[in-house]
């Protein structure tokens, strides 16, 4: 019994609360000159890390006890306990639902199309993507100081129930149980390979092709095949000469790799034949979104902790600022 009160003592000591702290400078002043993201690196490690897992757990045990001891120093004093007791509460909540919230949490990134059907492990129903928002203008013209995208890019999905939601780019979107942003879009060419007429591949792919220009590539081995969009003309905007980008039917420029070698380069806005009897053709493209789902079930808790340690520090701060008008009372 001696043992658990000395252990229990300990626990819920300023030396050990001092302790803590001096770890945690000392760990912060080495990680920042070394990395520079030394609190990004403690939080991650927050949730696979025993090191970091180790030290937060003795933090929320010393500062739970330290907090119990100081409730049961003024227990005789209802009204300072009522006073004190949001603020201690909120703090032991914080750290314990900040610390869960980052260990049970779920993260899931998906590319979605109009038409795909998907699911996520924490929710009881499927989803089908009713229809994806484009950014970009069909008939998109851009100049030096364009702006990469038109719109804020978009997705309606249903749930089994016909439930609709709209999800955007932010703020992030409450789905059921969940939260949904558009983490990111693209432009998915259509395309088909074949060889003397046998259809080897034929679908949308999801590239990266925004800004206009940049290059991005998929494979069908032994191929890779790197593409990037071309304007399909020039138009006079005042002073500026505007490039002009169609795409419901883009104009690429394709480069075919075999191996290590360069077997074909071209532009089109249909096909092209390479390889001895391989072609590749295109169709109109479709829209891609990335999608960024979570599931968070200590997030309501982490909430409240915040609105209760606000909550005590407000009435500390009345307390504090109001007690030498109590003490001058008769």
């Amino acid at each position: 019994m001696n043992r658990i009160k000395t252990l229990l003592y300990f626990l819920g000591s300023k030396t050990l609360t001092a302790w803590l702290a001096g770890v945690f400078v000392i760990y912060y002043l080495t990680a920042a000159v070394w990395s520079k993201e030394a609190f990004a690196y403690f939080v991650s490690g927050l949730s696979r890390k025993p090191v970091f897992q180790t030290w937060y757990s003795l933090l929320l045990i010393n500062v739970a006890i330290r907090s119990t001891i100081s409730l049961l120093s003024i227990r005789h004093e209802k009204l300072k306990v009522l006073l004190r007791l949001p603020l201690y509460i909120g703090m032991v909540l914080f750290l314990f639902s900040f610390f869960m919230s980052l260990n049970a949490r779920q993260h899931r990134l998906i590319i979605l199309g109009e038409g795909d059907v998907f699911d996520l492990p924490w929710e009881r129903t499927m989803f089908r993507v009713v229809r994806v928002e484009s950014a970009l203008e069909k008939n998109a013209i851009r100049t030096e100081a364009s702006a990469i995208f038109d719109y804020e890019p978009g997705i309606i999905i249903s749930d089994w129930r016909g439930n609709e939601y709209h999800v955007t780019a932010y703020p992030p979107k409450k789905v059921i149980s969940g939260y949904m942003h558009v983490l990111n879009f693209g432009i998915g060419p259509g395309v088909k390979i074949s060889r003397n007429s046998l259809t080897l591949m034929k679908a949308e792919v999801a590239l990266r092709l925004t800004p206009f220009g940049s290059v991005d590539k998929f494979e069908m081995e032994p191929y890779t095949f790197y593409i990037s969009i071309l304007p399909s003309g020039t138009v006079k905007k005042g002073r500026e000469t505007a490039r002009e980008y169609n795409l419901k039917k883009p104009r690429y420029r394709i480069e075919i790799v075999k191996g290590d070698k360069t077997i074909t380069k071209a532009e089109t806005d249909s096909s092209v034949s390479f390889d001895n009897g391989m072609r590749l053709d295109f169709f109109p493209p479709a829209d891609w979104v990335l999608l960024e789902a979570v599931y968070d079930p200590f997030l309501p808790w982490f909430a409240f902790s915040v609105l209760l340690l606000a909550a005590g520090l407000l009435i500390r701060a009345f307390w504090l600022f109001s007690a030498p008008i109590h003490s001058k009372r008769p």
